[in-house]
């Protein structure tokens, strides 16, 4: 086994140990959701007697876990693909310039897709 081989296997051990836990964070944040509506409709029928704050603070809080939701989600995905180019042996390797992305970035993010020239050319288009 080559050191790079070495290097891809533990990365692949860390992306599992990542999946796993993302998607318990990801089910906790869906049941809290779930928990929550259901919650809310038992609740009073009536914003009315709320408080502005407290509405607002319901609001805020529903958001955020949407957004986490979402982020876990999109982190999920990215670990899957990530996954999925090690069986198919494209691991590492920039979507945008075909060059070999650099370890030291792989060991930071090691779903990333992109080299760090690629991905800060397309930081700077937005």
């Amino acid at each position: 086994m080559t050191e790079a081989d070495s290097v891809v296997m533990k990365l692949k051990q860390r992306l599992l140990a990542d999946r796993k836990r993302i998607e318990e964070e990801l089910r906790t944040l869906v049941e809290s959701e779930s928990s929550e509506s259901a919650g809310e409709s038992m609740g009073e029928l009536s914003m009315y007697d709320n408080h502005p704050a407290d509405v607002a603070t319901e609001t805020f809080e529903r958001e955020k876990n949407e957004a986490l939701i979402r982020n876990a989600e999109t982190i999920l995905k990215r670990i899957n693909m990530a996954l999925e180019s090690m069986e198919k042996g494209t691991y590492g390797v920039c979507r945008e310039c075909n060059e070999h992305i650099s370890p030291e970035r792989l060991e930071v993010l090691p779903y990333a897709v992109t080299c760090m020239t690629c991905q800060e050319r397309s930081e700077r288009k937005t």
